[in-house]
C-alpha cells in the first residue's frame, strides 16, 4: 500500500497493478473460506488497512473469475463409483462419478484423470513424451479444452513432449466442434509454458466411406502414415452415442440421408444416390442387430461389436472396435466419458451397459455422470 490509512478503493484494474492483484486474490480465497461478501469486506479492510466500498468484493471476485483463479470442481460420488468398479473390475481400472449431470463437470474429471494417467507415465517410466488420441463428439471437445487448460497451469511431474493423434474425421455437417482436429486446436490456443511442446497427427479423411471402397480409403499414404504410430497411444479418449438421442451424430446422418431421399431429393444421381441407398439399407441392417449406440462412430449391439465391414457404408475411423482388445492388452488406456447429450439431457444407459457386459473389452476408464451410474448400479 502506499500509504496506511483507510481510503476508497477506485475499483479501476491494471493489469501491472501488483497492490490490486493482491487484493483480488485474497477477496477469492475468502470466497472459498466460505465467507460472504460482507465478511469479505471487513476481512479486507482490516487486514489491508483500506476503506472499500459495498461493491468492490464483487469486483474482486469478477475479476478473479475471469482470470481464471477461481475453479469450481464438481464433488464425486466415491462409494458409487467403486460399486461400480468392484461389479467390472476385470475391465474397469477407474470409474469417476461426478455428483452432477453438467457436461462440463464430466468433462473436467476425464481431463483430470488424463493428468493422472501423464503425471504416472513421467514419474514411474521417465517418459517425457505421451501420445493422446482423441475421437469425436462434444464431450471430447470439452474435454480437450479442459485438459489444454490444465497444462497451462504449471502443475508438477507432467510430460514436457505432448503428441494428439486425431482418430476419426468429423462427422456431423453441421458443426466442426465434433471434428477432432478442430477440438486439437484448443491446444494452440493456449499460453504454455515453454518447456511444454505439442505435436499432431491430424487426419483429413470423408467421414462416411463405402465399405467397397475401405480398402482403397485405408490405403492412402495420408491415412497410412497416421494410422503408423497409434501403437504408441498412452492414452485413447472417446464419448459414446446413443441411438434413441436425437442429437447423437451417428443417427442424425442417418436420419437426415433419409429424410432428404424420401422428400425426393430426386435430383441425386450417380454416388450421391448410392449413397442414400446405402445408407437407408444400413440404418434397417442395424435396427436388426439390436444397435444400441456407437463409440468411435462404429455400432455396438446390446451384445458386442456391429462388424462395419458387414454394412454398405459406415464411419470411417484410423482404429476399429476389434482392435481396441489388443491396444488394452498392450498398456493403452481407453477412457469412455459418458455424459448426458450436450443438447437434452437424454443419458446413455443403455450404450453403457453394453459395454460393460460385452465379451470384448473397450474401455478401461469410465467417467460417467451419476444419474447414468445410478442406472447401471
Amino acid at each position: 500500500m502506499s500509504d496506511q490509512k483507510p481510503k476508497e478503493e477506485s475499483g479501476h484494474p491494471r493489469a501491472s497493478d501488483y497492490d490490486y492483484e493482491k487484493r483480488v486474490a485474497m477477496a477469492c480465497q475468502l470466497l472459498c473460506e466460505g465467507k460472504n461478501p460482507t465478511q469479505i469486506k471487513e476481512v479486507m479492510e482490516e487486514r489491508l488497512g483500506v476503506k472499500l466500498t459495498r461493491e468492490m468484493p464483487y469486483r474482486y471476485i469478477q475479476h478473479g473469475a475471469q482470470m481464471n483463479w477461481l475453479k469450481y470442481e464438481s464433488p464425486q460420488d466415491g462409494e458409487l463409483a467403486e460399486r461400480i468398479k468392484d461389479r467390472y473390475l476385470k475391465r474397469l481400472e477407474t470409474v469417476v462419478v461426478p455428483r452432477t449431470g453438467e457436461l462440463i463437470h464430466t468433462a473436467h474429471a476425464a481431463a483430470s484423470q488424463i493428468i493422472e494417467i501423464f503425471k504416472k507415465i513421467k514419474v514411474e517410466e521417465s517418459r517425457d513424451t505421451v501420445h493422446l488420441g482423441v475421437a469425436g463428439g462434444y464431450t471430447t471437445d470439452v474435454v480437450c479444452k479442459q485438459l489444454a487448460h490444465l497444462y497451462t497451469q504449471g502443475i508438477r511431474n507432467l510430460p514436457t513432449k505432448l503428441v494428439l493423434h486425431s482418430i476419426a474425421s468429423g462427422f456431423d455437417s453441421d458443426t466442426v466442434r465434433t471434428d477432432p482436429n478442430v477440438q486439437l486446436s484448443h491446444f494452440e490456443n493456449q499460453a504454455f509454458p515453454e518447456h511444454i511442446s505439442i505435436k499432431f497427427v491430424t487426419l483429413n479423411a470423408p467421414a462416411i466411406i463405402d465399405s467397397s471402397n475401405r480398402q482403397n480409403i485405408m490405403a492412402l499414404q495420408q491415412i497410412v502414415d497416421a494410422k503408423a504410430s497409434l501403437h504408441k497411444l498412452d492414452v485413447l479418449i472417446t464419448s459414446i452415442g446413443d441411438r434413441n438421442d436425437e442429437h447423437s451424430a451417428v443417427r442424425r446422418y442417418y436420419d437426415k440421408i433419409i429424410q432428404q431421399k424420401n422428400q425426393g431429393d430426386s435430383g441425386q444421381q450417380g454416388s450421391a444416390n448410392d449413397l442414400f441407398t446405402g445408407a437407408k439399407t444400413t440404418w434397417n441392417m442395424l435396427q436388426e442387430q439390436d444397435y444400441v449406440g456407437d463409440i468411435l462412430w462404429q455400432p455396438i449391439s446390446s451384445t458386442g461389436i456391429i462388424d462395419i465391414q458387414t454394412l454398405p457404408v459406415h464411419g470411417l475411423s484410423l482404429i476399429s472396435l476389434q482392435e481396441i482388445p489388443g491396444l488394452i492388452k498392450n498398456g493403452t488406456k481407453v477412457m469412455v466419458i459418458a455424459a448426458p447429450c450436450a443438447k437434452c439431457h437424454k443419458i446413455k444407459t443403455n450404450v453403457v451397459k453394453a459395454l460393460l457386459t460385452m465379451d470384448e473389452q473397450l474401455l478401461t476408464h469410465l467417467i460417467i455422470d451419476r444419474i447414468t451410474a445410478g442406472k447401471i448400479d
